[in-house]
């Protein structure tokens, strides 16, 4: 089955900031590993079997040869029945591959989802593997103040809580995070959170909370002003040469250097005056003057 872009997005979240997967282990497991070095496996280690399916993530608790606690993390967008024995055959690779303590991890931004993942797994009549699973229910909410700046914990936040018009504050603070990151990223994320939240989200968003008021849409409005403006500078100049160049005063090499210089606001003015030159003494005293 091709992976979505939801899909890819959480597993690269989560391998962004393993510290979520501790926090999770200590709140349903009681494990106190803030002190352990975490290391994510190679991705070739993700296939502990020769299956066709591999593990999304692999994350080592401990030293990466002598781990004390490994997590297998599995994505699930929907219910499954059938990934079940993939899960068990996943946990009992990893168990004989690193020979410690191994727990798995479900991770889905569907309640029903993460409601049905959590049911344990039947191994015999007397035996149970219970996952872990990180959804809206079990991920804690954070304020708008904890999240600013924190791109990836705010995304993630995002994709577990944002739902409807009472979100909408996640959503805001999502968006400003995003300039901690780099433009393609800016970017990338935007487009796909646009793609992923329900419309409605947007357009409550830029309404009443003023969305362009945010400092992620200041900073995309300000690339879109500076895009305008030099599409504006071209424009004004292959029209100011042509009107030069009627007026019988087409400018040389280092007048046209002196003209590319100039400001938009100048080159404005320049538009407006050059019907007046009628020669190029005009333009050599205009310039001379701006």
């Amino acid at each position: 089955m091709p992976l979505s872009a939801l899909h890819e997005v959480l597993i690269e979240l989560l391998r962004r900031q393993p510290e979520q997967i501790a926090a999770l282990l200590a709140r349903q497991r009681g494990l106190k590993l803030d002190a352990v070095p975490v290391h994510l496996a190679p991705e070739e280690l993700g296939r502990p079997l020769p299956l066709t399916r591999r593990a999304d993530l692999i994350v080592l608790f401990g030293q990466p040869s002598r781990p004390q606690l490994v997590v297998v993390v599995e994505v699930q967008l929907r219910r499954d029945a059938s990934k079940r024995a993939t899960w068990l055959q996943y946990v009992a690779a990893a168990v004989a591959r690193w020979g410690c303590d191994v727990e798995l991890l479900v991770v889905t931004p569907h309640a029903q989802v993460a409601r049905w993942a959590a049911e344990p797994i039947r191994i015999n009549a007397k035996q149970h593997f219970r996952p872990l699973v990180l959804g809206p229910e079990s991920l804690p909410r954070e304020g708008p103040e904890a999240l600013s700046g924190r791109p990836y914990p705010a995304l993630l936040q995002t994709l577990m809580h944002c739902r409807d018009p009472a979100d909408v504050s996640l959503l805001q603070v999502t968006l400003s995070s995003l300039t901690a990151l780099s433009e393609t990223d800016q970017l990338g994320y935007d487009e796909f959170l646009r793609w992923h939240l329900d419309s409605s989200l947007w357009t409550y968003l830029e309404v009443d909370m003023g969305l362009e008021n945010t400092r992620f849409f200041k900073n995309a409005r300000k690339a879109l002003e500076e895009a305008k403006a030099e599409g504006a500078r071209e424009v004004l100049l292959r029209v100011i040469t042509r009107q030069l160049g009627t007026r019988g005063s087409l400018p040389g090499a280092e007048a046209i250097a002196r003209i590319e210089a100039l400001p938009l606001a100048a080159l404005e003015q320049l538009y407006l005056a050059a019907p007046g030159f009628e020669s190029h003494d005009d333009l050599t005293a205009w310039l001379a003057a701006h």
